[in-house]
């Protein structure tokens, strides 16, 4: 297997395309009059099928390089080590969230960044990336804080803690701004891509929150790391199908779990929203613990 560099990802201005594409759909939607129930059933179908796909392919890392840097000779039992710390911290983070919504918002925010910033491999600063990907998940806290705050509380946050997370997003866009305008490096890159990252920091301004999020996490961030796991271990697109069908099965369970648990504390539509984002929290730490270390083996 071909070890994962940074010129093994694919060119943002190559995916640019599906990210104008779904920018155009998720604007048609963002003017519809549709329900609270009917947008969170969108946004959660959408990041179900299109979005977390590029997460269960995390099951072939695991199986055609994780298993050989354990050091036993039972295939069975680096199966059950592997897997079993893998559904582990999925577990120990949706509890982690319900004790402390905030802190959880907070570690999401700090992964989410951490993982994001991959998406830039091409830009060589890693300072920089730090800073495209903050702006980008902060952008929309200047024109929409109201409906960040909304969002924020069917989180598990009161207003109060809401609100000061919506400070603590400005500040973290004004900082990141700034600090491109000193870094050579960004400018270097952005004469270079200016069409593909401008239009996805425009989008990130102008767009509501969670209609940036999912243009940008479906049809962006996702295409990005599955064309390059694809590349990386020489997948036809019938043998991704295959490789992430039963995780897919497995995350659906544990989705219908979780949501069942809270079923009745929540309105349907409250608790939709809520299990599709912590849920995707819970995902997210072991997808970017098994990538980091992978990438440092």
């Amino acid at each position: 297997m071909n070890m994962i560099t940074p010129k093994t990802y694919q060119s943002p201005d190559q995916i640019f395309p599906f990210f104008a594409v779904a920018v155009g759909l998720v604007c048609m939607l963002a003017i519809a009059d549709l329900s609270q129930l009917f947008l969170f059933t969108l946004v959660a179908v959408a990041i179900f099928f299109v979005g977390i796909p590029h997460g269960a392919l995390d099951v072939i890392v695991i199986e055609k390089y994780c298993l050989k840097q354990l050091p036993f000779q039972s295939s069975l039992l680096k199966r059950v080590i592997l897997y079993g710390v893998y559904l582990l911290i999925v577990l120990v983070c949706l509890f982690f969230w319900q004790s402390s919504p905030f802190l959880g918002l907070l570690t999401f925010y700090v992964l989410a960044i951490g993982h994001f910033q991959e998406d830039w491999f091409e830009l060589n600063h890693f300072l920089a990336r730090i800073c495209l990907a903050s702006i980008l998940l902060s952008a929309s806290v200047w024109l929409y804080s109201d409906n960040l705050t909304s969002l924020f509380m069917l989180l598990g946050n009161d207003q109060v803690t809401a609100e000061r997370f919506i400070l603590l997003l400005k500040a973290l866009n004004s900082i990141s701004l700034i600090s491109l305008v000193f870094i050579r490096a960004f400018h270097l890159y952005f004469k270079t891509h200016i069409k593909t990252t401008l239009g996805i920091a425009l989008s990130a301004f102008l767009l509501p929150p969670l209609a940036f999020f999912l243009a940008y996490f479906c049809a962006f961030h996702s295409i990005l790391h599955t064309k390059r796991i694809m590349t990386d271990y020489q997948l036809s697109r019938f043998s991704f199908i295959c490789w992430v069908s039963i995780p897919m099965v497995g995350t659906a369970l544990l989705a219908f779990a979780f949501f069942i648990m809270f079923n009745n504390i929540r309105p349907f539509d409250e608790n939709l929203f809520s299990t599709t984002f912590v849920l995707l929290f819970a995902l997210t730490v072991p997808h970017m613990l098994l990538t980091i270390w992978s990438e440092k083996k």
